[in-house]
């Protein structure tokens, strides 16, 4: 690790991918490029040279060659799951530590850090996380679910019960949590792996797919150069679907080329029937506790991302208010007051995995 005016490091990890904050002594967002300029680095591990690396480099082969890659191994710590390629052999927890041992090269020196992770890993899982950064080079003051994180930046008044929606690329989570007079507490969790992002994302490619066939009989699931050109761009197609704008695509193989020009508004239609599968899991949370009826909902970036999901969500209450994504820098501000309150405990490491202080979100009001 290098010197910097970091104070505090957040490590957001999921399915696909760790993104890293820092923050200095007056609690200011600090950027942290893990690769080239970038604060994300892909959850992905090339296995096709002598030495595995992680980063865009093994994602850009994932696209090309599926089987040399080792990928979406989060959910899978604890497991024996391998993955086998060439001379390597992987599990899921050696596949986290090339992971983290990347990421430790490129972190500044801090006083505390604390991983931010998805609310569908184990208890065992989340401590395995912390065991493998430390032989990275990590060490960790503590770790917290993304839901409660979201809670604790977005939650207003105490004794309201909210519903918090997260996603990755393995699965859509519901976390119902109560602000109570200290705490923010976890009542419900319910998790739907067939409406992770990957899900939305292959709806967003197959109707593209559908469009170039229909203008020029060609599909560029077919042809391996246009279909990983077509991945890599699936997350601006997601993105165009929810900002209701338009995006042009170029799509090429080994023998043709195929622009399109597609309407975010028509893209997000393509996605109306995972909206309408969201608005059933959120009723079965309502019949498990009819005071969600009417409860808020809070979703956090990744899942905000995913078009017609916060207007069918909506929908689905007469009272509900709209819903709302907390700010980065509330975000962050939670982050670090989780790291400020796990300092001033006497263990060690502190896991919030079921509930969280309520507490003062320092925002450039300066750490301790």
């Amino acid at each position: 690790m290098k010197d910097s005016g970091v104070k505090a490091v957040v490590l957001d990890i999921d399915h696909d991918r760790i993104e890293a904050m820092g923050a200095d002594s007056q609690g200011r967002l600090v950027p942290i490029a893990l690769q080239d300029e970038a604060s994300e680095l892909p959850l992905c591990v090339a296995l096709d040279r002598r030495r595995p690396i992680a980063g865009r480099q093994a994602l850009t082969l994932a696209y090309q060659a599926p089987l040399a890659v080792c990928r979406g191994f989060l959910p899978l710590l604890g497991t024996t799951a391998r993955w086998e390629y060439q001379r390597h052999t992987v599990c899921a927890e050696d596949a986290l530590e090339i992971v983290l041992r990347q990421v430790a090269a490129r972190l500044p020196r801090a006083s505390a850090v604390v991983f931010v992770v998805p609310s569908y890993l184990s208890v065992d899982q989340m401590r395995r996380v912390v065991r493998i950064a430390s032989l990275a080079g990590i060490d960790a003051s503590a770790l917290a679910t993304r839901p409660l994180i979201v809670a604790l930046a977005g939650i207003e008044g105490n004794g309201s019960q909210n519903i918090v929606v997260d996603a990755d690329d393995w699965a859509l989570s519901f976390v119902v949590v109560r602000a109570q007079a200290d705490e923010i507490r976890q009542t419900m969790r319910a998790v739907d792996r067939w409406l992770g992002r990957r899900i939305w994302k292959e709806a967003v490619i197959r109707y593209v797919a559908e469009w170039c066939i229909r203008i020029s009989r060609r599909d560029p699931r077919d042809s391996p150069l246009a279909y990983g050109m077509l991945q890599a761009q699936a997350e601006s197609l997601l993105d165009a679907a929810c900002e209701n704008k338009r995006v042009f695509l170029e799509l090429q193989s080994e023998l043709w080329l195929q622009a399109l020009d597609l309407s975010g508004g028509d893209i997000a239609r393509a996605c109306h029937y995972l909206a309408g599968m969201v608005v059933q899991d959120v009723r079965r949370l309502e019949r498990r506790d009819a005071r969600l009826t009417d409860a808020a909902v809070l979703l956090s970036p990744t899942a905000a991302q995913l078009p017609a999901l916060a207007s069918a969500v909506y929908a689905c209450g007469e009272d509900r208010p709209p819903p709302t994504v907390p700010a980065p820098v509330r975000l962050l501000g939670a982050a670090l007051a989780v790291v400020t309150r796990a300092q001033h405990g006497a263990s060690r490491r502190v896991f919030y995995t079921r509930s969280v202080p309520l507490c003062h979100l320092p925002l450039g009001e300066g750490l301790a």
